[in-house]
Order: structure tokens, then C-alpha cells, then sequence
């Protein structure tokens, strides 16, 4: 089960299942620097901590033990399973790594609760989005895509247009320094398939798509 996460989520990061979808890496690609927003950081991580700096600081910060993460080397990445809660939220965190040692170029908060309803899932969006407002002021790039106007204007069926793929929601923040932070939804055939708050380094360039485990 974790490995099938694992394989999701670098699949979110970079590709989705609707040819025609904006992605994350679309995001990051589009957005300019804000001269007058600050560098952005990953909680308590710095750009320049390696692997075992960068586990060190969450395993203190959180209280983690070795059941809580998993380390996959061929990716140089680092998944933490903690049960954790942010905004009331269930997230797994990744942190991701340069080959041969490399410092952190990239971090995530993927999104994995379940709702009985899709339209929770457009409410939680907003809640988060308006969060990272708070933190980081206006969005540099809003991004939001429309496959079909199915849904179009009518926000109490949002959540029923990202399951299904007829719209997804995009907003990315990238400091003076290029750092960057950015909000993902989206969806397809009934799935919510991208959820996800992304931080990179500053200069970061997605790789080559490569989700190969």
C-alpha cells in the first residue's frame, strides 16, 4: 500500500491522467518570482539539509519512529506515513532529493482523507487555499482549468466537476528567490487523483517524467 502511494504521488507531481490536465509541474513552469514575497521554506527544513538532516529535524520535531517513514533510495526520497493533521486534514509528507547526496529540492503534503460527498473535497481546497493566503498574501498564478462548462458557476457542484474531471483548481505562490509553494485538485472518472501542497527550491526544474520505482 505504501509503495502504491509512493508511485501516486510522484506521479501527481508531474503528469495526470487527462492528457488535457494541468499539472503541478504546469504550475511551477508558469509561475514568475514575486520580488516582494519572502523565500519560502518546508516547516523546520532548510534547501540545503540533506537526507539525514532533513529526517533528523521531523522525526525530533514530530516525535517519529521508524514505522512512520519509509525511504526509497533508487528516488532518493522520503515518504513520512505519520498520521498527521493540517487543517484538519489527513496528509502524508515526501521529501525529495538530488542523486549523489544531493540537498531537498522538493517537498509535499499530499491529502488522503476520504469524504462522503466530492463537494468536501472542493470546500477542504478552499479552506487550505485560504490558508496559504494568510501565510503567503494573493497567489502569484492562478491557474484554474475548465475541460467542459459543465459545472461552470455553480460552486455547489464543484466537487462533482474535479471527481469527474471537468475542471481542476490551480494557485502557486513563488518568492523572490524562487522558492515556491502551490495547491493542486483535480480528478477523472469519478476519482479525486491530485490533492496536493507542493514546496521546491529555489532554481528547482521538474526531471524528466519518471515514476518508475
Amino acid at each position: 500500500m505504501k509503495k502504491a502511494f509512493l508511485v501516486g504521488l510522484l506521479a501527481a507531481v508531474a503528469v495526470a491522467t487527462n492528457a488535457h490536465a494541468w499539472t503541478i509541474r504546469d504550475t511551477h513552469e508558469a509561475m514568475e518570482p514575486d520580488e516582494n514575497l519572502a523565500p519560502i521554506t518546508f516547516r523546520n527544513v532548510e534547501w540545503d539539509d540533506d537526507s539525514v538532516t532533513a529526517l533528523k529535524k521531523l522525526i525530533d520535531a514530530d516525535g517519529l519512529t521508524e514505522d512512520d517513514y519509509s525511504i526509497n533510495e533508487k528516488k532518493t526520497s522520503i515518504v513520512v506515513w505519520s498520521y498527521q493533521i493540517i487543517s484538519g486534514q489527513k496528509v502524508m509528507t515526501g521529501l525529495f532529493f538530488g542523486d549523489n547526496g544531493e540537498p531537498l529540492h522538493l517537498a509535499t503534503y499530499s491529502f488522503y482523507g476520504e469524504h462522503s460527498t466530492a463537494q468536501q473535497y472542493y470546500l477542504d481546497f478552499c479552506e487550505l487555499y485560504e490558508a496559504l493566503v494568510s501565510i503567503y498574501g494573493e497567489p502569484t498564478l492562478n491557474a484554474d482549468q475548465w475541460v467542459t462548462d459543465t459545472y461552470m458557476g455553480d460552486e455547489s457542484h464543484y466537487g462533482e466537476g474535479l471527481v469527474s474531471g471537468c475542471m481542476s483548481f490551480h494557485r502557486g505562490w513563488m518568492a523572490c528567490d524562487g522558492s515556491a509553494v502551490a495547491i493542486n485538485i483535480s480528478g477523472d472518472n469519478g476519482v479525486l487523483e491530485t490533492f496536493a501542497i507542493t514546496y521546491t527550491a529555489p532554481g528547482f526544474e521538474y526531471p524528466p517524467i519518471d515514476t518508475g520505482l
